[in-house]
């Protein structure tokens, strides 16, 4: 196997303090990656059923280009708040399925894109030890880039085989808050707690081999998206002198 990516990038970033306490800020990033694939696959064995022959190769190469803009403001409520909000677009180029063992699974997926929101508040009290920070964001994908698996027809033994892929996703929207709060009593010793909420849901998924289905998988949850997600956390550091400090 063989795989050259090559990436390169520019972006810029402003900001501007529209008053003592309202800031703008500004960005844009231009990407360019180009992935040029080789893959080869051989069967080894002196049992004929296993033998594949000719061995299953193939490459490919493709450019994907993109132009990410973001847009942000903050508003610094008074010494302990600040009000922000953040609306982005991101950017995954395309590929092509590094997994591929027979003919036909090789087939290359499309970018992924990304636009997110985001508003929420950051707190620092000093007085009080304490730091509080909350957010709500919506992010909505178009060609999400999404491993799936199923069974494949082997040619060479004419059996059932796994086969793994990515497919792009028509749609995802995810919706989400995290609370973070951390406490201070003492120089030495902090406690810290965040608790996350998830919604994850599939707007468009095409897949033709979910005949039962209707060609879609829009139904099944997304990988790695829990509901709710929660830490608990607690440091104590001991001073140890001139030998530096124990945490």
């Amino acid at each position: 196997d063989a795989l050259e990516n090559t990436s390169w990038a520019a972006y810029a970033n402003v900001s501007y303090a529209l008053t003592e306490r309202l800031n703008l800020g500004a960005g844009v990033r231009y990407t360019d990656e180009t992935k040029d694939y080789e893959r080869s696959t051989s069967t080894f064995s002196n049992f004929p059923g296993l033998t594949q022959d000719p061995a299953f190769a193939f490459t490919a190469k493709d450019t994907w280009t993109d132009t990410s803009p973001m847009v942000s403001m903050d508003f610094q409520a008074n010494e302990n708040v600040m009000l922000y909000g953040r609306v982005a677009q991101g950017f995954k180029s395309g590929g092509f399925n590094g997994r591929a063992n027979n003919p036909g699974e090789q087939v290359p997926y499309d970018p992924e894109e990304v636009i997110s929101y985001e508003i929420g508040l950051k707190s620092d009290w000093p007085e009080n030890a304490v730091r509080a920070n909350l957010a709500f964001f919506y992010n909505d994908y178009t060609d999400f880039q999404a491993r799936v698996s199923g069974t494949t027809t082997d040619p060479g033994t004419g059996l059932p085989s796994p086969e793994l892929t990515v497919l792009n996703a028509g749609s995802l929207d995810i919706y989400g808050a995290e609370l973070e709060l951390s406490y201070q009593p003492s120089t030495a010793l902090l406690l810290d707690a965040q608790v996350g909420y998830l919604d994850a849901e599939y707007g468009e998924f095409d897949d033709d081999r979910f005949t039962n289905f209707d060609g879609s998988r829009a139904f099944q949850e997304p990988a790695f998206s829990p509901e709710l997600t929660a830490r608990l956390g607690a440091a104590y550091e001991w001073s140890l002198a001139e030998h530096g400090s124990l945490r």
